[in-house]
């Protein structure tokens, strides 16, 4: 595995798992955000936060996402644990990720491409990496129950058969509130019954614009 040449900010938790990310954009340079032991709270910053200039977006313009690990675990089994899940899912080679060894000993590196930026896989994304440090042989027996359970495992089931993208109901579009709805993670959504069903393929969505127009 190779080693990220890149200063990384250390984690001011000590006891916690944690994520941090770097984001560039056309107009700056390459910035590193705080240091997240909220998934959610990460998903909200960087996607639907209206006070944060990375928000309220589909895509986030974040380049490299970290990932501090504790107690002296292997970061290898990290690797090990996506390398099945692209045997299992079969994800097109353009979609994986290069993952780094960093100059921190207990941090890696996920350089995400536009797929794995969009809000949905990247939600999906950091729960699995939260499941990837448990891995030993088995993929499943390695997910983290607080994220795969019941109707989540659904939607995992769903993506890893090759519907990688969000096709949201009629219903769907609007909040409790009246206001139009963000996706606000993965478990939250696709914890409702027959959301997994949103998941679909490019091909399903091509015929659906087809059929619009």
């Amino acid at each position: 595995m190779k080693t990220l040449d890149l200063d990384i900010s250390k984690d001011i938790y000590a006891d916690t798992d944690n994520f941090s990310y770097i984001t560039k954009s056309k107009k700056s340079k390459e910035s590193q955000g705080d240091w997240y032991s909220c998934r959610d709270s990460l998903q909200y910053d960087l996607y639907a936060n209206p006070d944060c200039s990375r928000g309220s977006c589909r895509q986030s313009r974040c380049k490299f996402l970290f990932y501090r690990m504790v107690d002296n675990e292997d970061i290898t089994n990290i690797c090990r644990f996506f390398n099945e899940f692209y045997r299992k899912s079969k994800l097109p080679r353009k979609f994986r990720l290069k993952i780094y060894k960093t100059k921190l000993p207990d941090v890696i590196a996920f350089r995400l491409n536009a797929f794995w930026r969009s809000k949905v896989r990247f939600s999906l994304l950091t729960a699995l990496i939260r499941s990837g440090k448990y891995f030993k042989k088995d993929f499943f027996r390695s997910l983290n129950r607080d994220y795969f359970y019941g109707n989540t495992d659904k939607a995992l089931t769903r993506f890893m058969e090759g519907n990688y993208y969000i096709r949201y109901s009629q219903k769907d579009q609007y909040d409790h509130y009246g206001y139009f709805y963000t996706f606000t993670g993965w478990c939250d959504y696709f914890g409702k019954a027959n959301n997994s069903n949103s998941l679909v393929s490019k091909k399903t969505i091509r015929a659906s614009i087809r059929k619009r127009k």
